[in-house]
């Protein structure tokens, strides 16, 4: 069981919020017990303006832009900066949170989400300089000492012991739906890639679920076409 965004006070800050989860070590032996290891979501991202940034901020363990000020990038969930993970004192900061999560807690590993290309830019400073695709390879790096562990973005990490999500899904039955799962985890394999997953039920495409978008507004002719495409 994959626990989202949100179980955490803040990103960066990867500790449980104890006002939504009062008692996460026994939620996650109660899961377990029920043959449903606990991962939890995690981003290289961190919220500007708290504590954490602060830290890391002290310690040049992030990102800077070509300016050489702390970069603040635009992604899905806002503006936040980017831990700097070509530089190990910075994944050594990442993993000993990841490690007391486990061992704390009794979680099983992590869905690594972000870490896209588009999180980076040319010109980036970084300890290990590179660009936005060196970046995200260091990023998906972290998630080999993990036996539990998922990637949204990767470069070059095919042969490795990673479960590489497929591109997000609709909530259709057909081509491009819930139909594409299995021939696209076929070429993923096919090429280096052996361990996957389509992300959540459905296939995590949660923009479709808007109101308003094409699929809310012909979701009976969606369902039509399916039973016809299924006879």
């Amino acid at each position: 069981m994959i626990i989202d965004d949100s179980w955490s006070p803040g990103y960066g800050t990867w500790t449980f919020d104890r006002s939504r989860f009062p008692n996460p070590g026994e939620m996650t032996r109660k899961l377990a017990e029920w043959g449903c290891p606990v991962m939890l979501w995690i981003v290289p991202f961190v919220s500007p303006d708290s504590a954490t940034f602060r830290h890391l901020r002290q310690r040049d363990l992030l990102v800077r832009g070509s300016d050489g000020q702390v970069a603040i990038r635009p992604w899905w969930n806002g503006h936040s900066a980017l831990l700097d993970v070509t530089d190990a004192a910075a994944v050594d900061w990442l993993n000993e949170r990841l490690a007391a999560l486990i061992s704390e807690h009794g979680v099983a590993g992590f869905k690594f989400d972000g870490g896209d290309f588009r999180d980076y830019r040319v010109g980036d400073i970084t300890t290990e300089p590179t660009d936005p695709a060196g970046q995200c390879a260091a990023w998906a790096r972290i998630g080999e000492r993990y036996t539990f562990n998922e990637f949204r973005s990767g470069w070059k990490m095919g042969g490795r012991a990673l479960s590489e999500r497929l591109h997000d899904k609709p909530p259709v039955w057909g081509v491009g739906g819930l139909g594409s799962i299995i021939p696209e985890s076929i070429a993923q394999g096919l090429i280096g890639h052996a361990f996957i997953c389509p992300d959540m039920v459905g296939g995590g495409d949660l923009e479709r679920f808007t109101p308003g978008t094409p699929w809310t507004r012909n979701s009976s002719c969606a369902t039509r076409s399916a039973r016809r495409s299924s006879r």
